[in-house]
Parts: structure tokens; C-alpha cells; sequence
């Protein structure tokens, strides 16, 4: 409504005003809404002077800000005053006071390659002269001499640009041109388009195995294969044998990019106290190059026994528990299988029930920081009965017991389900609903909130034991 808004400071160092109240703009969430503010004024000015500069960029900052000025709507006394300034922004009056450019691109050639350039290889840098009064300039790439589809098709502010790797193709022709432009017209590149080949591809260069070094003899399942650059590599071919083995059968054998130098075998390729051998080769289209030395070797570390590992659920003293309960504990390094045992003695020689679970089932390595799970089927324990479980981690070197030695619980007593959060009789949806609206609880949570297992937590270990009672009916 060109008034001021009541916000609005005033005084001899304001210029320009533009709309600051109810302007219509995007809100997060992708709608539209009213706002206020210099949030708002300021850039709508410096969107005026944008425009005034994009018709003729040749112009000064003072003559922009001259521009700007002159075509202010003057809301106050006439001329600049320290109430309006000049006035509110005028887009349209403003960019009226501003011609732009009478004159055209002017020509410009071809730099580099030389025309007709051959074994330029494929990291080529495009060069042209520069064309007066361009502001920009477009190049185009391609294989086709009439640039059906370009592999490059941009807009470029300098007057080079360099073919990053891998963008071009040994052996091939390709033909490039390029059109120089600004507001007024364009011009093509004297001489038209303008074409060069790359050579024979050369094998790649000499690089290096990096790790694990040669002859080391503690290395860990988990180790990573590493090497060195090879120039000109499109790719690379990573085997690995055990020693005594060839690499005509071995246990690995992948293609990485160009652009990695790296590769872990995957969980269970590699075994403790092993010995393997190793070479990695890199291909481009002449050829291969093998690594030096030509094959690497290295030696597992020995089996350590399992490290210390922790019971987590159920908690020592939880109730409530199913017949069909849920374990957990933390995963113990170098592990390769875990029984878990539960007895009604603390002695576990006759146990009540056992498995055995082994990480990789689970899709945990031997060196995951991860928890454990196993879950035993509804009927395994005596309702009402008080119970110990405990756990024991295994590898081929020996065995290491649970901190603590084992827990107690008490199952759910006979004729009651486990997950009835509410009482009525039945484990169902209602429980389930009361269930979610406790999950994320970290510290404190109830058994009415959801907390299962007496940990404290509403978690998926909650959910877990929540499955198992599902459709109990007392």
C-alpha cells in the first residue's frame, strides 16, 4: 500500500524502501505464506539491482546503484529525503534506464589441440581464444561430427576446460566446437569444429602393494588390501590365495573402480593364523600392469580366546518372563559361536534348554560391535518357574564366560500372558498400542509402559519378547 511500515527505521542513512509487510513467499513443507520484515525488503532491492546489472554487467556498481535510485517511485518530498530516501524500488523503471550491449560476440578460434591432433591422449585440455564482448561461452564434445549426443554439452566462463578422467576414450576421434554468446548475439568458433584422436591406449602405469606388508604376520580377519595409484588404470583386479595355493583358484577375486584403491575381504574370507598370498593388476584397454612386488604376502594373526562380554536381557530379577524368552548380550571379540544355556540350578549341568547361535547368521562379524539375540520358542519353560540363563563364547582357541556368570528371572506365572500390558486377559492390539505409545523410553519405563524384559527400556528387545506372547489368552 506504499505506507511505512510501522517497524520501519527512517533517517538520512536509508536510500531505498521496498515491500516489507504481508509479502507473499515460500514457507518450509512446500506452500506459499505472508510475511515481514527487512527479511523480505531486502532482498526484493537487491533483486532490482540484479536486474539492472543483468541487462548490461558492464556497468559499475555506482552506475547500478545510479539506476536503482532514479527509478524509485518518490513517496515522500521530492527527491531524496531522510524520511522515503529515494523512494520505494521501481523494477520495471529502473531496468528502463539501462540499454544494453549494441554489440555481438566477436571472433574468436580454435587455441589446442591442433586441428587434426593425433595420440593426444584422454586427460586433453581444449583451449580457444578469447571473443570480445562474449559472456559466455558454450563447448560441445562428442564422437559424432554432428554432435547428435554430446559427451560434454556446457556452458564455460573461461576459454579452456580440461577433459577430467575417465570422460574420453582411447583410440576414438572426437570433434568439438565452440559459440561464444552474450545478451545481444552469438558467434560459432572460426574455422567451425574442430577434431582431434587420442593414441593406443598405454598399459598403466608401475604402482605398488601398500598392506599389509610384505611378510607381516599379524594381520586380522577383518584386514584391508591397499596399494598404490596406477596411471592410466581403468580398473583393478584383486586376487588373494592361500599360500601354497595359485591364483588359479583362489578365494578371492573382484574388479574395483579406477578410483579405489582398496578392498576388505568380505566376513569369512579370511581365517586367524593363516597364511595368503596377494597381487593386484591394473587394466585399461592396452593391457595389464601387475603391482610390484608381483605377489604380496601375510599372515593372520592367531586365534585369540573370545574377549569379555556382557548379559544384557533379561535383566537380572526380571518377572513376567515369557516361556518363550528372548536373550541378549554384547558380542565378544573373536567369537565364532556362542551357547546359551538356561537351567534352574546355578550349576547348569542338566540346563532346562540350550542353543547355539554364531554371529554370521545374524550378519555380525567376528569383530561387530554389535548385540546378539536368540529367542526360544513359547512352551520352552514352566510358567511360574524361577530360572538362570547364561551365556558362553567359543572359537576354536577356547571359551570365555558371560560377565556376570548368569542371571536370574521368574517366567510368567501359569494362566497369565506376559505382554497383557493392560490386564484384561489377552495379549492383543490394545496391548500392542499401549506398547507403542512407551517405545523410546530409555531410563525408568514400567512394565505397564511396555518394559518386558526389566531393562528399564522400551526397545525392540520389548518387541521382540511382545511377539512371542502375542494371541495369549489367560
Amino acid at each position: 500500500s506504499d505506507a511505512k511500515a510501522s517497524f520501519s527505521a527512517y533517517g538520512p542513512g536509508v536510500d531505498v524502501f521496498a515491500p516489507g509487510v504481508s509479502v507473499w513467499s515460500t514457507r518450509r513443507g512446500g506452500t506459499y505464506g505472508a510475511g515481514g520484515g527487512t527479511s523480505y525488503a531486502s532482498p526484493i532491492a537487491a533483486g532490482v539491482a540484479a536486474l539492472v546489472w543483468s541487462i548490461d554487467p558492464s556497468l559499475t556498481p555506482d552506475e547500478v546503484q545510479a539506476a536503482l535510485y532514479a527509478g524509485c517511485a518518490d513517496l515522500g518530498d521530492p527527491g531524496d529525503d531522510d524520511y522515503w530516501g529515494h523512494g520505494r524500488v521501481d523494477a520495471y523503471s529502473s531496468t528502463q534506464l539501462i540499454s544494453p550491449p549494441v554489440i555481438g560476440p566477436g571472433a574468436f578460434a580454435a587455441i589446442a589441440p591442433a586441428p587434426g591432433a593425433t595420440d593426444t591422449g584422454i586427460t586433453v585440455t581444449l583451449q580457444w581464444g578469447a571473443s570480445d564482448e562474449a559472456d559466455w561461452y558454450v563447448l560441445e564434445v562428442d564422437d559424432d561430427p554432428a554432435f547428435a549426443s554430446p559427451i560434454v554439452d556446457m556452458t564455460v566462463f573461461d576459454t579452456s576446460y580440461e577433459a577430467p578422467f575417465p570422460l574420453l576414450s582411447w583410440f576414438t576421434t572426437y570433434h568439438w566446437r565452440v559459440t561464444a554468446y552474450n545478451l545481444v548475439d552469438s558467434i560459432a568458433m572460426s574455422g567451425g569444429a574442430q577434431s582431434f584422436s587420442t593414441g593406443a591406449a598405454p598399459l598403466p602405469g608401475a604402482f605398488a602393494l601398500v598392506s599389509p606388508g610384505e611378510g607381516s604376520s599379524d594381520a586380522p580377519p577383518s584386514t584391508t588390501l591397499s596399494w598404490g595409484m596406477s596411471s592410466d588404470a581403468l580398473e583393478y583386479r584383486v586376487v588373494l590365495a592361500e599360500a601354497g595355493g595359485t591364483f588359479s583358484d583362489p578365494i578371492l577375486d573382484v574388479l574395483v573402480g579406477w578410483e579405489q584403491l582398496q578392498h576388505t575381504p568380505a566376513y569369512g574370507t579370511l581365517d586367524w593364523g593363516t597364511s595368503y598370498i596377494w597381487r593386484v593388476l591394473a587394466h585399461n584397454d592396452g593391457g595389464w600392469t601387475v603391482a610390484t612386488p608381483a605377489t604380496g604376502s601375510f599372515t593372520t594373526a592367531p586365534a585369540p580366546v573370545p574377549g569379555g562380554f556382557a548379559l544384557l536381557t533379561p535383566v537380572n530379577g526380571a518377572i513376567n518372563i515369557p516361556t518363550g524368552p528372548v536373550f541378549s548380550w554384547s558380542y565378544a571379540l573373536g567369537a565364532t559361536s556362542y551357547t546359551v544355556e538356561i537351567d534352574n540350578a546355578t550349576d547348569f549341568i542338566s540346563p532346562l534348554a540350550s542353543a547355539r547361535v554364531y554371529p554370521r547368521d545374524q550378519g555380525i562379524g567376528i569383530d561387530a560391535e554389535l548385540p546378539l539375540t536368540h529367542a526360544f520358542p513359547v512352551g520352552t519353560l514352566p510358567p511360574g518357574a524361577p530360572v538362570y540363563w547364561r551365556v558362553v563364547a567359543e572359537n576354536s582357541v577356547g571359551t570365555t564366560m558371560s560377565e556376570p556368570a548368569h542371571q536370574a528371572f521368574m517366567v510368567v506365572p501359569p494362566g497369565v500372558c506376559a505382554a497383557d500390558l493392560n490386564d484384561d486377559g489377552a495379549t492383543d492390539v490394545i496391548d500392542f498400542a499401549q506398547w507403542l505409545t512407551g517405545f523410546g523410553i530409555k531410563q525408568g519405563a514400567t512394565y505397564e509402559q511396555g518394559d518386558l524384559n526389566g531393562d528399564g527400556r522400551v526397545d525392540v528387545l520389548d518387541f521382540a519378547q511382545f511377539l512371542v506372547d502375542f494371541g495369549c489368552e489367560e
